[in-house]
């Protein structure tokens, strides 16, 4: 654990507050108990904050995927303080770092394989190293004072730099976000039920919502890069559709990747995507301008081209396991002719159907490769992980003659 340095207001922020805030929640239940009031502040918070994500900082700013008025910006720059993730001009250029250079080590501030490649060989993955990375990608970036995160992309201030309602964001960003976090649920809360408690209530559970809403932002970054299907590119982002609920749309995560600039992330009717539902209502409204719209014949050829590109990558991966394979198996027949005289018959016979089982594991590799059209990657990974155990019982196995 050495060279560490935390960052210590990333750590406060994302870890301390939320704690704190979740806290009070459990003295307040144990004092008041929790009515609809408190359960309509979480859900309605993190719903407002995540819209304030999707709609504001990712869709309209960071990928200009359309254009709105003044008084919508300055609504969306206000909320979106609230989630404590930075403000608009620092996410967008984290944002664009990650698009420009996704999955590239040293470039993408939170690609997931930032731990999973071994020193020995730089072709296979650890499951160790998966679960460092999974970290990383979710918070471990933001946490990591080593990293220089300060400075921001010439991209973002290009684009963003002369946009009032942003830069004053920026300035001003910790006055708004904490009013946002105090004040303004302080507020709501007497509002609506006209005494202390309502207050507090309205302080705390809002505080909760959004504290779930901020690791649900941090999901996009390890879980949808982790897993779901890769229809429109090859890279770690997935689609996973079961969690529309939690991302609001934002979860059709691999096609976003593959037309980064489409106002839609679930792009046929039929997908949950309540931000693009926003942004056509705004649209309709005639409070936006300038939806970016993929065509769908650039839709289709680029899911065949990823097919093709996907079809080439298995059968170089199936090539590499299939040498892999063979001089695992070369030096296991040569070890059994050479010890099948000097070891006992146990170790002789463990050996023996060892080898049986690199001779089954040889015909699913034929045959994957024969077929490679047809697998996944899931496939390759199970092969690798049945290949890598082989090679550990052979080598203790042998390990008992010497």
């Amino acid at each position: 654990m050495k060279n560490i340095k935390i960052n210590y207001i990333a750590g406060f922020v994302l870890i301390v507050y939320p704690l704190i805030i979740c806290f009070l929640g459990l003295l307040y239940w144990n004092k008041f108990g929790i009515s609809t009031f408190e359960i309509v502040c979480v859900i309605a918070s993190f719903y407002t904050f995540c819209i304030s994500v999707g709609v504001g900082i990712h869709r309209l700013w960071a990928h200009g995927s359309y254009k709105t008025n003044k008084f919508i910006e300055l609504i969306l720059a206000v909320v979106s303080a609230g989630t404590l993730q930075g403000p608009v001009l620092a996410w967008v250029s984290d944002h664009d770092k990650h698009h420009s250079y996704t999955d590239v080590l040293g470039k993408d501030p939170h690609t997931p394989l930032k731990y999973c490649l071994l020193e020995e060989n730089k072709n296979e993955y650890s499951t160790k190293g998966k679960l460092k990375g999974f970290f990383w990608s979710h918070m471990g970036w933001m946490l990591d004072g080593r990293e220089p995160r300060k400075q921001i992309e010439r991209s973002a201030l290009k684009r963003l730099g002369k946009n009032k309602i942003v830069m004053w964001q920026f300035k001003n960003y910790w006055n708004i976000a904490i009013l946002v976090n105090t004040l303004v649920p302080f507020c709501i809360g007497y509002g609506i039920g006209g005494s202390l408690q309502y207050a507090m209530a309205g302080f705390i559970f809002i505080g909760v919502g959004r504290a779930i809403q901020q690791q649900a932002t941090f999901c996009i970054n390890s879980v949808v890069h982790f897993f779901g299907s890769k229809e429109y590119t090859n890279v770690t982002a997935g689609d996973i559709p079961a969690l529309f609920f939690m991302f609001l749309g934002e979860n059709w995560h691999n096609f976003h990747h593959a037309f980064p600039r489409d106002y839609r992330n679930g792009h046929k009717w039929y997908q949950l995507d309540v931000h693009k539902w926003i942004i056509v209502l705004m649209e309709k409204l005639g409070l936006v301008s300038n939806v970016i719209r993929t065509p769908n014949e650039r839709i289709k050829a680029k899911v065949e081209l990823t097919k093709q590109q996907f079809t080439i990558n298995m059968k170089k991966q199936l090539n590499d396991i299939e040498t892999m394979f063979t001089k695992f198996v070369e030096t296991l027949t040569k070890e059994i002719d050479e010890h099948i005289n000097q070891v006992s018959v146990n170790v002789n016979n463990r050996l023996i159907k060892l080898k049986q089982k690199a001779l089954f594991l040889g015909k699913r590799i034929e045959y994957l490769t024969n077929n490679s059209n047809e697998i996944k990657q899931k496939e390759i990974e199970k092969i690798l992980v049945k290949l890598r155990q082989l090679e550990f019982d052979f080598g203790k196995y042998v390990s008992y003659n010497t």
